[in-house]
């Protein structure tokens, strides 16, 4: 057979590169010729490594394919791993804000520290911002451990609120040598790639084939409060397998995360694994609560049309919920239909709120989109029931992101014995319920927090993501890459100033969620 040659020129920072790749044999070592000022410089890599970066790369310009996830948003490096071990992790922290303090804005709150790769920060959970631990960063001595690199974490609302001290559940802060006054490392959420395997004197080792652990594997945490936002983290080989296998450890290793450049392999990708243990599990539960509170009702009445109702109707946790409702739902669990209605905010013009209505329902599939100002006009309550057929479905759910009037219109749709589950406040302000709706219409006002959830069920995280994980890759479940803001963490290049103005930049940003790629030399 002959050999079929691929010639390319390409420019790259002002670098001309020219290609020769053999698309059927390959010699022992392929050639890349790269003429800058007038110099010929020489280089050569290993024809496996060759034929798996310089190709995939080539083909991802010259034929772009479908994305099935949000690859495609990242600056994504391919190269060898590196084995080289770091010697100190960044962290982004925050600090103990005194009452005195509660004027100062989020992103002032926050700085960098350094860390040895070689300590083990404490972690003690506590209900109060102000909780100051007794431990103290100590040198690793443990038999194994494992160094893990961060791709990227979002900069979730839950984070700035634990920043500012006005959540659920911190860790405690802590005090070194180089940061006396206390703090906390950022972060709740993350994706994690095995870096490497160390003994007690930090040489690298390999682990036994039964613990079924490998470089390359890819980690999220199950804890709260594990500070994510960092570079790299040393962890105990315990806190990420169970030798008993009955043990729920810190770390949850997770299988078959895309990280080809154009996202053909898979829908679960980088930022659908770094984002799926806030919003998606956050969904997905409300998507499981939704078909029983159906199937309670339907083996009652017989029903066969159920409504859930979202206000933020463009938040992240409405849009995965609805694509969930809408493309996981099996009659096997009963003959019944499960439908939701999006509440969204008028965008400025007529024009603009009816393109992006129209945008919403094609990407997230939900039944019906209203506008908050419908939401809250009385009148349009009659105009509403009509949609749904009131009389003959039943709106059994309304999911509450926003409080305030919001959360009273979508508990007036909904019929008698309905509940609200509230997960967040983004107005700020309280609701204001009916007191009709209780006495006489039996509403129930629920409210979730996933993290509590997680404390509850220690099992419930890892469950939650293996079934997100097969909606992303079966194509029931997807992200768009419009919503995102991608910050950029260079390790090698940025220095401590300019990651933290990016952070800060990224806690202050409206409109877009940002997800930080923490882009190592050789990132994949």
């Amino acid at each position: 057979m002959r050999s079929i040659f691929f010639f390319f020129l390409i420019k790259k920072n002002n670098i001309y590169i020219n290609i020769c790749l053999n698309s059927l044999f390959l010699t022992d070592e392929t050639s890349i010729y790269i003429l800058k000022n007038n110099k010929l410089k020489f280089i050569k890599e290993i024809k496996n490594q060759i034929h798996k970066y310089i190709y995939i790369y080539i083909m991802s310009k010259m034929l772009p394919k479908k994305s099935l996830n949000c690859n495609v948003i990242f600056p994504m490096v391919y190269g060898s791993a590196g084995l080289k071990k770091p010697v100190v992790s960044k962290n982004i922290i925050y600090y103990l804000k005194d009452q005195k303090d509660s004027i100062i804005k989020t992103a002032d709150n926050i700085g960098i520290l350094d860390v040895g790769i070689d300590k083990l920060l404490p972690i003690e959970d506590s209900p109060s911002a102000s909780a100051v631990s007794d431990l103290k960063p100590v040198v690793n001595d443990t038999e194994t451990s494992v160094i893990l690199k961060t791709l990227a974490f979002p900069l979730n609302p839950s984070d700035k609120n634990q920043i500012d001290g006005v959540y659920g559940t911190y860790s405690k802060k802590i005090s070194t040598d180089d940061s006396p006054k206390p703090f906390s490392v950022a972060g709740n959420e993350g994706l994690y790639q095995i870096h490497s395997f160390v003994d007690s004197k930090g040489s690298a080792i390999s682990v036994p084939e039964d613990f079924n652990l490998r470089i390359g594997d890819f980690v999220v945490p199950r804890i709260n409060n594990s500070g994510t936002w960092c570079t790299f983290k040393t962890i105990k080989l315990d806190q990420l397998v169970s030798k008993d296998k009955k043990t729920i450890t810190d770390y949850l290793k997770i299988s078959a995360v895309d990280t080809n450049y154009n996202g053909t392999a898979r829908g679960f990708g980088i930022l659908e694994a770094a984002t799926a243990a806030v919003n998606g599990c956050t969904a997905l539960w409300f998507k499981t609560e939704f078909e029983k509170l159906a199937r309670k009702d339907f083996n009652k009445t017989n029903t066969k049309d159920y409504y859930c109702l979202a206000n933020a109707g463009n938040s992240q946790v409405a849009k995965l919920f609805t694509q969930i409702v809408k493309n996981d739902h099996s009659k096997e669990n009963g003959d019944f239909n499960l439908k939701t209605v999006s509440i969204v905010r008028e965008r400025e013009t007529p024009e603009e709120t009816e393109a992006f209505i129209s945008n919403l329902k094609e990407k997230t599939h939900t039944d019906f989109v209203i506008t908050e100002t419908q939401n809250q006009d009385r009148e349009f309550k009659k105009e509403f029931q009509k949609l749904v057929d009131f009389e003959n479905s039943n709106v059994i759910m309304g999911i509450n992101a926003v409080g305030g009037t919001s959360a009273r219109g979508l508990e007036s749709k909904l019929s008698n014995g309905g509940t609200v589950f509230t997960y967040g406040g983004m107005s700020l302000k309280g609701i204001t319920a009916s007191t009709t709706a209780f006495i006489f219409r039996n509403i129930k006002y629920l409210g979730l927090w996933i993290t509590q959830k997680f404390k509850e069920d220690p099992k419930l995280k890892a469950k939650l993501l293996l079934k997100l994980r097969g909606l992303y890759n079966e194509g029931k479940l997807k992200l768009d890459p419009e919503d995102y803001k991608v910050i950029v963490w260079n390790v090698k290049t940025d220095s401590d100033e300019k990651i933290l103005k990016k952070i800060k930049a990224g806690l202050e940003l409206k409109g877009k969620k940002p997800i930080v790629f923490v882009k190592h030399e050789r990132a994949l």
